[in-house]
C-alpha cells in the first residue's frame, strides 16, 4: 500500500493552524480536570494533537483530532485524500452543493497530474499540492470528470497518490463546526471514560471556546446526551443497551501482527452521526456528532437514528 497520505499534508494555512491550536488548548484544559494518574492515557489515545492536515502518520494525533477535524482514511484510485481537514476547500460531489463554486479540471496525462481550474477565474490553475490555498470552497462535480475517464481509468495507484488532494463533499464542514465538534467529543471522553464532572467540563470548555469565536447555533446545551450513545441511550462507558457483556471466543491471530481486536468489541466507541452525512447539507457539527457504541453504530449503517429505531421496532414486531 502507498506510504504517502495527503498531498501537502504538512502545509497548513493560518486558519488550519488556528483551529488545531484551539483544539490543543481544549485538550489541555480537559487534562487539568482528569485525575493525574490517568492523564497519560487520555493524551495517548484521545487528546494528542498534531499540526498536519491528516493528523500525522501512525498514532501522531489522538482519536479526537482524527474524528472531529479530519475526514476518514481512504486509499483508492481516486483523488480523495487519505484523511484531510474537513474544511479543506476542494470537495468532490455528484452535483455541486449550495455555497460551493464549480471547479473545472484538466489532465496532464504525460505526468499523470490533475489540474484544477476555477470556473469563476479560468485564468488560474491549481496543482494538487496547491489546492489547500484556494480562497473559498470549490467543488468538482461529476460532469467535470467525464471527458477524462478514458485516461484516468488507466492510472496506477502510484499515479493517484500524487493526486490525493480533495475530500468528499459529504465530509466537509466549516472549521468552527469542526472545532466545536472536537470540544463536545472531548467532553464526552473526559466525562464518559475518565470520570470528570460533566457540568464543570462543559462550562469550562464552553468559556474557552467563547474566548476564541462566537459559537454557532449547533453548539448543544448542557445535557446528559453528550455522554450517551445516541442509539441505545446508555452511557458510552457502559455496555450497549445495558446488556450483560458478552465473552468473545478467542481466535488465532499472527503474533507478529499488531492486534486491533479491541476496536471490534461491542462497546468500543466510534464516531456517530445522528443524521447521516449527505452531499447537499453540512451534517458534521456539534449537535449531530456523538460517540456511540460500535454495536449501535454498525446497526445504523448510513441511516439516521430515527430510521434505525423504526427499523428495530419493525423487527421486534415481526418476532412478537
Amino acid at each position: 500500500m502507498p506510504s504517502q497520505n495527503t498531498v501537502a499534508r504538512t502545509e497548513l494555512t493560518e486558519i488550519d493552524r488556528k483551529a488545531i491550536e484551539i483544539c490543543t488548548r481544549v485538550s489541555q484544559l480537559l487534562q487539568t480536570l482528569i485525575p493525574r494518574d490517568r492523564t497519560d492515557a487520555f493524551i495517548k489515545d484521545y487528546g494528542r494533537t498534531h499540526y498536519s492536515r491528516d493528523a500525522g502518520q501512525g498514532r501522531a494525533a489522538g482519536k479526537l483530532q482524527r474524528d472531529s477535524l479530519c475526514t476518514r482514511g481512504k486509499q483508492s484510485k481516486a483523488p480523495f485524500s487519505n484523511r484531510n481537514l474537513r474544511w479543506h476547500p476542494l470537495v468532490i460531489a455528484k452535483k455541486c452543493p449550495p455555497d460551493f463554486t464549480e471547479m473545472n479540471i484538466a489532465v496532464d496525462n504525460e505526468r499523470k497530474i490533475l489540474i484544477f481550474v476555477p470556473s469563476d477565474d479560468p485564468s488560474k490553475k491549481y496543482f494538487p499540492e496547491e489546492v489547500h490555498k484556494l480562497p473559498k470552497a470549490y467543488c468538482v462535480s461529476e460532469n467535470a470528470w467525464l471527458p477524462f475517464i478514458g485516461d484516468l481509468k488507466d492510472w496506477s495507484m502510484d499515479d493517484w497518490v500524487k493526486n490525493w488532494c480533495a475530500i468528499p463533499a459529504v465530509e466537509y464542514c466549516p472549521w468552527k463546526f469542526a472545532v466545536e465538534t472536537y470540544a463536545i467529543l472531548g467532553i464526552a471522553i473526559a466525562v464518559g471514560l475518565f470520570d470528570v464532572d460533566l457540568k464543570n467540563a462543559y462550562e469550562q470548555v464552553k468559556t474557552s471556546l467563547e474566548n476564541e469565536f462566537a459559537l454557532s447555533r449547533h453548539y448543544p446545551s448542557l445535557s446528559q446526551e453528550i455522554v450517551q450513545c445516541p442509539v441505545c441511550r446508555t452511557h458510552i462507558g457502559a455496555y450497549p443497551a445495558g446488556l450483560t457483556r458478552r465473552i468473545r471466543p478467542e481466535i488465532w491471530k499472527p503474533v507478529w501482527e499488531k492486534v486491533k481486536r479491541a476496536e471490534g468489541e461491542d462497546e468500543s466507541i466510534q464516531l456517530t452521526h445522528i443524521d447521516p452525512l449527505i452531499e447537499t447539507k453540512i451534517n458534521h457539527h456539534a449537535s449531530n456528532v456523538r460517540y456511540g457504541h460500535r454495536w449501535c453504530n454498525v446497526a445504523m449503517t448510513d441511516h439516521s437514528v430515527d430510521q434505525t429505531i423504526e427499523w428495530m421496532k419493525c423487527v421486534i414486531k415481526r418476532h412478537s
